[in-house]
């Protein structure tokens, strides 16, 4: 500790004569600037060189305008895809709406539980079509093999009693 103190010390020394030393020169650099002399000089300058105008280049404000007719013709378009197209990422299947006729289904090989089911499904469908209901939909890659038939045939059915 007594190490570090004395280190110290002997710092403060030397750092204090260069200080004393660099106040000393700026006291007489300041005791030779002649303020008169000083503002003569400056006014001169000012009358002798030209007055430099900055104005803004053309190209600068041309640049700027088309950066933001860039901008709000990106952000317009991507808005308007999004309102039009909808949010990316929901697939290329498209639901089909289930709405069917029940009393010309014809039910061949599916037990009392599947026609329960299918008939309440499109019950759904029914109310879901008059407002009832909020719709829902059914895309095709969820049907199974036996319920694309029952359809084919339900649509095949109808078609012919038309």
């Amino acid at each position: 500790m007594a190490a570090e103190l004395n280190e110290s010390d002997e710092l403060r020394e030397p750092l204090a004569g260069a200080l004393k030393a660099l106040d000393e020169r700026a006291t007489r650099r300041a005791a030779a600037v002649d303020a008169a002399r000083v503002a003569a000089h400056v006014l001169q300058r000012l009358r002798e060189e030209p007055v430099i105008v900055m104005r803004p280049r053309p190209w600068n404000l041309t640049a700027l305008r088309v950066a933001a007719a860039v901008a709000v013709l990106v952000i317009g378009g991507a808005v308007a895809q999004r309102l039009l197209v909808g949010p990316r990422g929901s697939g290329m299947a498209m639901g089909l709406p289930v709405v069917t006729s029940a009393e010309g289904l014809v039910v061949d090989s599916t037990d009392a539980t599947q026609e329960t089911a299918l008939l309440a499904a499109v019950d759904d469908a029914r109310a879901a079509a008059h407002g009832a209901l909020p719709a829902t939909t059914v895309l095709v890659e969820d049907l199974t093999e036996q319920e694309l038939q029952t359809l084919l045939s339900t649509m095949e059915n109808r078609d012919g009693a038309l």
